[in-house]
This record gives C-alpha cells, sequence and structure tokens, in this order.
C-alpha cells in the first residue's frame, strides 16, 4: 500500500511525497507526508514525527524542521495518528495500545521504503516525545535513536491531568477542549484513495472526551503507569535525547531520564517554555536544527560529527519578576555526569520568628495558614507555551495570603541546582487538604522572583496511588518536592519560603476552607537546597542562535487577552484568556484558523464551589469546503463530586452535520 502523491515542492533541495498510505495491523491507513532530500544519493536516514495535531494545515508552521532537514540530507516523515488529521480510525485516548502498536507499524513499513536506508529515529515535541518513548520501550528492531522535547517519563506524576495528587485546572480544561474540538475535524479532502464521508463520519461517531477517563483515574494506578518510562527505565534499548527547559511543565521528567536511563544518551535544558529552543518567546534561543541533524547523523549513518558533553544546562541568573520577559540572563554549563560533581545539599530552617535560617534554632513555635484560593494568581502557567501563557508574577502578590519565612540577607551567591525538598510536619482542620510550597528570590526592594515550586495533596502522603484523608488535627510529616531548578541568587538578596493550602488556577482548590498549620523549631520545618558548591569539574560553552530555517506558513494572530479578577460582591477569584490565530500553508490553498476562550473561579469562603468552562472553535478552508467545529466545556464541583458537561457542533459549508452532547459526574477521590 503507498497511495499518495508527489505533490509540487515549495522548497529547494525537497521532493515531497504527500497523503502516503502506510497500513495498520487492523486494517487501518494511516497517512504521512515525508519530505526527502532532491538529491541521488540516497537511501537517507529516516526520522518520524507522530502526532494528533493534523500533519495538514494547522500545524504548518512546523513543517519549517522536515523541509530543512530533508535539505541536509535526512528524509522526515510526519505521521498521522489514527483518527486525527488524516489517518483513518478512531483516536480513543491519548497514546492508547492501538496508537502505539500503529507507530512500530509504521517503523517496519518504511523501512521496506526505497529512500529508507533501513535505520530510523522518532522524535518530537510533548505529544511526539511521549509517544516515541512509548514506542522505544517495545524496542522496535528499525528504531535507532530518539529525540524526546518536552516528554514525560511519567503521565501520572508529570503531565496536565495531576500534579503532586492534585487535579490541575488550567491544563485540565484547556487541554481536553483543545482536543476535542481539534479530533472533530475531517480528513484533508485531498486525500487520494479515501472514502473521506466515511472516515469523517466514523470520526464524529466515535467515543466520549478523553478527559472523562482521566477524571476515572484519580490516583497513580495501572492506567497511568502503561506507557510511562518511570515503571521501567530499561525498557529502552536506542540512544536518547533529552531536550528540556526550566519553564517547561516536564522539567522533573527530564532530570529523571538524563539520571536514570542506562542507554547511551545526551541532554539540554534551557531557559525556555514548552516551545523549540529556537521558537520559545522566552530566550536565549538556540541554533535547534543544528541539534537534531549532528544527533540524527551520530546515531542513523553511525558517522560522529561532534563531541557533545553528556549535558548541557542553562544556569539562570538573577531577573526580576515578569510574565512575559524576552530573554534571561545566564550561562551554559556542561558536564559528563548527571547529576553534575559539586552538588551538595544544604538545609534551611523555619524558625519561630518565622524567618529562613541556615542552622536549626531550638525554639518551638507552631504558625496557621489556610487554603485561600487568592493564592495562586500570580503563578506562573504550568506548562506555557506562548501568550496568554505566562512566567511567574511577582510573588508578593500571593505572598498576601501566604506563610513566608525570610532568609537574612544572603553573605555570598548561591546557586541552586536541582529539585528542592520540603519536610514538615503539619496539621489540618479537614480531611482533605493541600500544601503548597513556593521559594522565591527576594530583591532588595522586596520584588520577589519564582524560582520553583511544589505541590503535595497530603491525602497522597503515604503514595500517589493512595488516598489516605487526614485525621483533622493530627499532625502529619510530610516531604513535598519541587520542580527542578537552576538558579543563582546574588549575596545580598534573600531567599523567601512561601506555605499555602491553594494555587489556584493552577490546582482545582480543595474542598473544604480549613486552617492548616506547621511547626518550625529544632529539624521541625526543613528545606533542603541543591546548591551548586563546586563548578570546578563544569566546563561553559557557548551555544549559537538560531539560524534561518524555511518559511512553510503564513501566520496570524490577535492580541491575547489575560486577565486576573477579583469579584468583589461574589467573593471570588477567576481568570480569564483568550487568543486566535489562523495560518495558511505554502503552496497550498487552505486556510485554518482558531479560537479559544476560557475561564475559571474559585469562591473564596468555599473553595468546593468551583468552575471552569470554556469554548474552542477550528474553521479550515478548502477549495472543497468549509468547516467549523465548536466545543464548550464546563466542569463544576462541589464538596464531594466533579460535575462535567461538553457540547460539541460541526458543521459543512454552514450546515450542522452533528451535536453531540455528554455529562458525567465524577466522585472527588481525596480531591
Amino acid at each position: 500500500m503507498s497511495h499518495g502523491t508527489a505533490a509540487p515542492s515549495s522548497w529547494p533541495g525537497v521532493r515531497l511525497l504527500r497523503h502516503i498510505a502506510i497500513p495498520a495491523r487492523d486494517g487501518t491507513t494511516l497517512r504521512a507526508d515525508v519530505y526527502l532530500p532532491d538529491r541521488d544519493d540516497g537511501p537517507w536516514p529516516t526520522v518520524v514525527k507522530y502526532l494528533p495535531y493534523r500533519k495538514d494545515d494547522l500545524t504548518a508552521p512546523r513543517w519549517n524542521v522536515p523541509v530543512a532537514l530533508a535539505q541536509h540530507g535526512i528524509a522526515a516523515v510526519r505521521l498521522d495518528v489514527r483518527g486525527t488529521g488524516s489517518s483513518e480510525g478512531l483516536a480513543t485516548d491519548e497514546y492508547s495500545e492501538a496508537e502505539i502498536a500503529d507507530g512500530i507499524d509504521a517503523l517496519y513499513w518504511l523501512t521496506g521504503q526505497p529512500w529508507c536506508n533501513g535505520r530510523i529515529g522518532l522524535w518530537g515535541t510533548s505529544y511526539g516525545a511521549f509517544n516515541a518513548l512509548q514506542i522505544a520501550m517495545r524496542r522496535p528492531t528499525p528504531l535507532a535513536a530518539v529525540i524526546a522535547h518536552a516528554g514525560s517519563d511519567d503521565r501520572y506524576v508529570t503531565d496536565v491531568h495531576y500534579w503532586g495528587g492534585c487535579l490541575q485546572a488550567l491544563e485540565l480544561l484547556s487541554y481536553p477542549l483543545w482536543m476535542i474540538a481539534m479530533n472533530a475535524l475531517p480528513p484533508d479532502p485531498e486525500t487520494p484513495g479515501l472514502d473521506w464521508a466515511r472516515a469523517w463520519r466514523q470520526r464524529l461517531q466515535g467515543e466520549e472526551p478523553w478527559l472523562f477517563r482521566w477524571l476515572r483515574h484519580q490516583r497513580r494506578d495501572t492506567y497511568w503507569l502503561r506507557g510511562s518510562l518511570a515503571a521501567d527505565y530499561d525498557a529502552i534499548a536506542c540512544p536518547v535525547f533529552v531536550i528540556s527547559a526550566w519553564h517547561d511543565g516536564y522539567t522533573d521528567a527530564a532530570w529523571r531520564m538524563l539520571e536514570r536511563l542506562s542507554v547511551p544518551r545526551r541532554g539540554l535544558i534551557g531557559p525556555w517554555t514548552h516551545q523549540r529552543p529556537d521558537a520559545s518567546p522566552v530566550g536565549p534561543r538556540i541554533d535547534f536544527l543544528h541539534e537534531l541533524v549532528t544527533w540524527w547523523q551520530r546515531w542513523l549513518t553511525l558517522e560522529p560529527t561532534d563531541d557533545a558533553p553528556l549535558v548541557r544546562f542553562f544556569v539562570q541568573d538573577a531577573y526580576r519578576p515578569h510574565r512575559f520577559p524576552i530573554s534571561i540572563p545566564g550561562q551554559w554549563l556542561a558536564t559528563d555526569r548527571w547529576p553534575p560533581h559539586g552538588i551538595r545539599v544544604h538545609t534551611w530552617y523555619g524558625t519561630s520568628s518565622r524567618t529562613l535560617a541556615p542552622a536549626a534554632q531550638p525554639e518551638a513555635a507552631e504558625f496557621t495558614f489556610s487554603n485561600d484560593v487568592r493564592v495562586g494568581l500570580a503563578s506562573p502557567t504550568w506548562c506555557p507555551t506562548e501568550s496568554p501563557d505566562s512566567l511567574a508574577d511577582d510573588q508578593r502578590v500571593d505572598d498576601l495570603y501566604a506563610l513566608v519565612f525570610d532568609s537574612e540577607p544572603l553573605t555570598e551567591p548561591l546557586t541552586i541546582l536541582g529539585s528542592p525538598t520540603l519536610r514538615a510536619v503539619t496539621t489540618a482542620l479537614a480531611p482533605v487538604a493541600f500544601l503548597c510550597v513556593r521559594l522565591s528570590h527576594l530583591w532588595p526592594d522586596g520584588a520577589a522572583t519564582l524560582i520553583t515550586r511544589g505541590v503535595l495533596n497530603l491525602t497522597r502522603r503515604f503514595g500517589l496511588d493512595r488516598c489516605d484523608r487526614l485525621v483533622p488535627g493530627e499532625w502529619v510529616t510530610v516531604e513535598v518536592p519541587l520542580k527542578a531548578c537552576a538558579y543563582r541568587v546574588p549575596a545580598g538578596h534573600r531567599l523567601r519560603l512561601s506555605l499555602s493550602g491553594a494555587d489556584f488556577p493552577t490546582l482545582w482548590p480543595a474542598p473544604h476552607r480549613t486552617e492548616q498549620r506547621v511547626r518550625v523549631g529544632g529539624t521541625a520545618l526543613e528545606l533542603r537546597l541543591p546548591l551548586l558548591a563546586d563548578s570546578g569539574r563544569l566546563s561553559t560553552v557557548q551555544l549559537a542562535p538560531p539560524g534561518g530555517l524555511p518559511e512553510t506558513a503564513e501566520t496570524w494572530s490577535a492580541r491575547p487577552t489575560l486577565e486576573t479578577v477579583m469579584d468583589c460582591i461574589g467573593h471570588r477569584v477567576g481568570l480569564r484568556r483568550s487568543a486566535e490565530s489562523s495560518v495558511r500553508p505554502v503552496g497550498r490553498s487552505v486556510t485554518a484558523s482558531e479560537y479559544s476562550a476560557i475561564e475559571l473561579w474559585a469562591d473564596i469562603d468555599d473553595p468546593s464551589r468551583c468552575s471552569a468552562s470554556g469554548q474552542q472553535r477550528f474553521r479550515i478552508d478548502w477549495p472543497a469546503g468549509t468547516v467549523e467545529t465548536a466545543a464548550a466545556l464546563s466542569l463544576h464541583s462541589s464538596s464531594d463530586r466533579f460535575s462535567v458537561s461538553v457540547e460539541l457542533d460541526v458543521s459543512w459549508n454552514g450546515h450542522r452535520v452533528i451535536r453531540h452532547r455528554w455529562s458525567e459526574a465524577f466522585g472527588r477521590d481525596g480531591l
């Protein structure tokens, strides 16, 4: 099976094959576009990006990397996941067993093509990194290497569904809403050999939204462990290049993989967001294409082309709090050991004078805080891409409603490198409570830059796979891991530790407004900081800025909106945001546009009354006609349940094709 077309190429040195048909073992036909070097020295090494985000239209700006790879002598494949884009079948869930099996089938099929030299790499950002790692865990023979950018090794611990055993709020609304509307879009009408109407009809009559399944699994059970590399790091046998960013949601996963994988590996951690290192709104950006090409040449042609160290990482110098910085100051360092030599854990202690001290103080005391949902409005987006996603604002806003411990001015600079941990003796007056921890850099004028943060649902204190409700008033000892970071605090400045029982809208609030307490004195409250005490075995490196990439799409975007709101009459806080954009692929008579708007609200007096709602619209104009999809999602909570409703409207040339409505209530399992 090879139905597809040799399409005109808009780029020199590139031959384009569109809508190549790839058979899966159950008879489903997957569709791929192939970017080939336009020269006579093939067959070539081949790399595959495997996504549910539509190869033909919405992601056209990302064609620039496969085009550039082909210009460098590497065949690049963009493959639609089953039930998405132009592939047949149903997308029943993210990373389904069928999806992983399809990916393996595609690799074997590609090895039989005359332009493939039999050595194949898998790579991707986010979703494409997830399924690349999961396919690598099955050890298919053709797979020679992987590049995982912004991926995860643990689908429960480090992803958009849950964090620290707490339900995510903003991410859990925005991502599934986006996918509901996108998965209802039809295949490209130009796909040859496809019964277009039948394939689209099957897709529209498919299963419930993915979100429903996620809410049925509120603990780290076998559903999440399937496909999680953390369950067995030795499952992968091929080399892996892990790329991450300090302001991404998946930094901890990168740190763990670089530490625990036993295969040949390479690491790169920069100051970026969830975007590619050459496209992040936060810089300094680097030449991402160079990183890709040198890795693929090393493992797909077996001709070593560089001697890059094991891990290169960016240590951020102090920067003022800003939601949308253009660039962050700092220094690139390199090491051939991970974690690097020279890291020492230094413990700081909470004291009875509400200070953070480098030595334990004997005087004991107890301090009170609460789960005030006003804490968190200055927090960053958990997994920011570009505006309206943002980094953290000045933490003084959140600290108004939190318990804080400030250090004395530092006598020497500190470089924090790794994952800090808070050990606390704490209690709450409700059976469900969270402990949310922030570590900030306090400037002499009082401004507070967030360094890192972490959370723990205290009902998960004995493990994320179980729920042990608190006995109100009973003291428990817990440890809260904070997100991995690399940040240098200058001498003369201070550290601030902030404790709260909420971090909204990152987290869905705990169901009861409750008083919480912590003990201090002696070792009752410990902040363990991994400090780079000796950098003598590290080297400094320079990374080149991005080079020019081929233009593959014309893009437009409206000015996004981002508002944090205090409803003084309703005594609630909220967040509203919206974005609108369109894309026109080079060389095609297609225009794709999207619009999203979401809002979240939490009641200050009764945090069980939290709500989230949003809408997502897509429109694609083809010569053959125009499709529009509109999804609306509403999530409300009470003290004992989450209630979800989803509506989907789909039209073709202005006429409704289908309307779906799903609704279900889910019990709160210690959330």
